[in-house]
C-alpha cells in the first residue's frame, strides 16, 4: 500500500468517525452552495471520482477539520487586554 492509499484510507475514516466534518463549510462551487450541498459532498465526491491530486487536495481539507477538531481552542483574551505586554 502506497503513502497516497494510507491517506485516502485516512481520510475516509475520520469521514466515518466525524459524521458532521465539513458540514459547517459551504461547497466551493456557488451553485451548489445555493442549492444546499456542502464542502463534505465535495471532499466525497473527490475522494471517489478525482486523480491524485484532487484526492489529496480533499484529504488535505479533511485533515486540516480533523485538526479544528482535535486541538484545544485557546481562550479569548479579555476585552481591552493587551496579550503582548
Amino acid at each position: 500500500m502506497s503513502a497516497v492509499d494510507d491517506r485516502l484510507a485516512r481520510a475516509r475514516e475520520n469521514l466515518k468517525r466525524y459524521p458532521t466534518l465539513l458540514l459547517d463549510r459551504p461547497h466551493p462551487d456557488p451553485e451548489r452552495a445555493a442549492a444546499g450541498h456542502k464542502m463534505r459532498s465535495k471532499v466525497s465526491w473527490l475522494l471517489e471520482h478525482a486523480g491524485v491530486a484532487g484526492k489529496t487536495r480533499a484529504c488535505l481539507k479533511i485533515e486540516e477539520a480533523v485538526r479544528r477538531i482535535q486541538e484545544p481552542q485557546l481562550p479569548m483574551p479579555r476585552p481591552g487586554a493587551n496579550p503582548t505586554r
